[in-house]
């Protein structure tokens, strides 16, 4: 599984920070794993900016190239207040969006719950 990482992020939050220092962790993480034929890539965009400019989380599954993308969530708030380790459970809890919608959509050939136990597995070593 090919995971991607892209970001509408305020620098004031430092989330960019712990997306960096993790990223290449979370893409080696999935990268010998298989889920099927219908998704081989997933591209988290992390969001972290402030409730005022009311942003809708976007969901989209591009089936020409089976890339599914997700907002990935993070609570402005949270980040600019937080220390860092707090930050660090919040950034990687916030992962856990992406099982209601791939559950909603029930794409065919994809192997939902070796997902979902994988992800599990890479929350608990950060969690």
């Amino acid at each position: 599984m090919v995971i991607k990482f892209g970001g509408e992020i305020d620098w004031n939050t430092k989330a960019d920070t712990i997306l960096f220092e993790y990223s290449d962790d979370i893409v080696s993480f999935f990268k010998t794993k298989d889920y099927g034929y219908s998704i081989k890539e997933i591209c988290f965009i992390i969001v972290c900016r402030p409730k005022k400019l009311e942003l809708k989380q976007r969901v989209r599954f591009d089936t020409k190239n089976n890339i599914f993308y997700i907002d990935i969530m993070l609570d402005y708030d949270l980040m600019l207040s937080a220390d860092n380790a707090t930050k660090e459970m919040h950034f990687f809890e916030s992962f856990r969006q992406i099982i209601p919608f791939l559950k909603r959509r029930k794409i065919k050939g994809f192997l939902l719950l070796q997902f979902e136990s994988d992800l599990e597995e890479l929350l608990k070593t950060y969690i």
